[in-house]
């Protein structure tokens, strides 16, 4: 699947979700936010999930945002569907560009294919290029990109660190 359909699965997946927000607090100069969501399925709740943008901090000399995403399936979907999904997106403090970013996808049951696997993407720091590597694979592919391609989580704290999205705003 290439990055931008995944980018756009990404925005779609949770664009209908209703919207929530509060405050993290923590040590350092920029408090994080949360952002949490229920998705709905003929009006009723089948998934819950969170975003949290952390505070900033430093790794080899780079300000960096830690960006983590979860998404749950309600306990009572039980056999039928269940997901327990992690996202993090490691993006520079400046640009909001991504520097990484981490699938740990856990799903199955009756109504969904089993998947249970752990990728990383690891983005070039010219942007035209991103690493892939699957957990339990020997093999990394190397993928070409077109200028201002974005992961989802980095997408999310690029409009909302540094293009003041707000709650309620169109993108």
């Amino acid at each position: 699947m290439s990055i931008k359909v995944f980018c756009l699965m990404g925005i779609l997946f949770l664009t209908p979700m209703a919207y929530g927000e509060s405050s993290v607090s923590g040590p350092g100069a920029r408090t994080g936010k949360a952002f949490r969501y229920t998705a709905k399925k003929l009006g009723v709740p089948i998934l819950a999930a969170s975003i949290k943008v952390g505070n900033g901090f430093s790794e080899e000399g780079r300000s960096l945002y830690q960006i983590e995403a979860q998404v749950d399936s309600l306990r009572y979907l039980g056999v039928f569907f269940r997901m327990k999904n992690r996202f993090t997106s490691i993006v520079e403090a400046e640009t909001c560009f991504p520097v990484r970013y981490v699938k740990e996808i856990d799903q199955e049951g009756l109504l969904a294919e089993k998947k249970n696997y752990l990728q990383t993407l690891t983005f070039g720091p010219d942007g035209k290029k991103v690493v892939v590597e699957k957990q339990g694979e020997k093999d990394k592919r190397e993928v070409s990109l077109p200028t201002g391609t974005y992961d989802p989580l980095s997408m999310f704290a690029r409009c909302y660190l540094k293009e003041e999205f707000h709650p309620g705003q169109e993108i």
